[in-house]
């Protein structure tokens, strides 16, 4: 009988070394895999904003990726001014089995430091691809992201199936394909949420 319920470290990384659950999942020095107690936190991959022009709502499509082999000091930022809102996508590609779902939330700190994300919320068992989620600044003053740097967390879930059910899955969608939507979504997107 399958236990139900959310995943644990162990589990977690008996699956991640199975190549489930996450594609790109980041490593501590030792090698062993950097997750949580029963959650993995997601990284700052690629970075979409429309760059405002002045005097008008017309802007242009900016992007900025995470490089893997590079120290997070030397990472790309990008600088979020008050009321901006940005799309982050996330370096590791979620690779969930038709038996797990999942649930993505932002960071405690982000909500501290006055960052709005509106999260990706619940993943779909099956779900292959990246994370997309929107931040807006409702700070004062600007705020800066570094890619590469963890902000949301997943949670895995085993699903309650019974013998007769069919699990179904949505098809894969690649990093490619999740760039192009979110640049599309960007270009339709106000400069700045709050004063455009």
């Amino acid at each position: 009988m399958k236990i139900q319920g959310v995943l644990n470290h162990d589990e977690i990384v008996r699956r991640l070394g199975k190549g489930e659950l996450l594609r790109g999942a980041r490593r501590l020095s030792g090698g062993e895999y950097d997750v949580e107690p029963d959650s993995y936190d997601l990284t700052a991959g690629t970075a979409v904003w429309k760059e405002p022009k002045s005097g008008s709502r017309m802007g242009t499509v900016e992007t900025r990726i995470y490089v893997v082999d590079r120290p997070l000091a030397e990472q790309a930022t990008v600088t979020v001014q008050p009321g901006q809102m940005i799309f982050v996508v996330t370096h590791e590609d979620v690779l969930l089995p038709v038996g797990i779902c999942g649930t993505v939330y932002s960071k405690n700190n982000l909500a501290g430091e006055g960052i709005l994300a509106l999260n990706a919320g619940h993943v779909d068992p099956g779900f292959e691809g990246p994370i997309v989620i929107r931040l807006i600044n409702l700070r004062a003053t600007p705020w800066t992201l570094t890619l590469g740097t963890s902000i949301f967390t997943i949670v895995f879930q085993n699903l309650c199936v019974s013998e007769d059910d069919v699990l179904r899955a949505h098809p894969p969608i690649s990093a490619d394909e999740t760039l192009i939507r979110v640049r599309k979504s960007a270009e339709s997107a106000l400069s700045n949420a709050l004063f455009d």
